[in-house]
């Protein structure tokens, strides 16, 4: 567990890591987030296009089927993806909303419900100090309107 997370946090900053070691736990969370994005271009992607689409139409809540669609439609430019088995697909969808759960975009994985990002005014002035423009844009996007 803690390699997953040092291997997460080396794309960002030093002070996104002093962050996340001193900040309380939803700080932590958020900034842990970050580095997940700053992984995870497909995860940005489904953040950008998915989600913040479910946020600015007021959906009530996320749908499996919308990650599988969104990976189907992102197979089309990335042909990797369509050797992935239909477990794995499950599986990352299923992390994937996991984390949107413990980040605050929905009640949780089996409802699903959408409720709006209340980023944090550390983290998304960590994003802005460091250039991290891509990042702070999806985030600020999933936020209330």
């Amino acid at each position: 567990m803690a390699l997953a997370i040092r291997k997460r946090l080396e794309r960002l900053p030093v002070p996104f890591w002093e962050v996340l070691s001193e900040g309380d736990d939803q700080l932590a969370t958020q900034v842990a987030f970050c580095a997940a994005l700053a992984r995870n271009l497909l995860l940005v992607e489904f953040l950008e296009t998915v989600v913040a689409d479910a946020v600015v139409t007021q959906a009530e809540r996320l749908e499996p089927y919308q990650w599988n669609d969104f990976l189907a439609d992102r197979a089309h430019r990335d042909p990797a993806i369509t050797g992935w088995t239909a477990s794995s697909r499950r599986k990352m969808g299923q992390v994937v909303f996991r984390m949107l759960c413990e980040v605050g975009l929905m009640t949780d994985s089996r409802n699903r419900k959408l409720r709006p990002l209340l980023l944090r005014p550390e983290v998304d002035a960590l994003l802005e100090r460091h250039r991290l423009i891509r990042l702070q844009d999806c985030l600020s996007a999933l936020g209330p309107r």
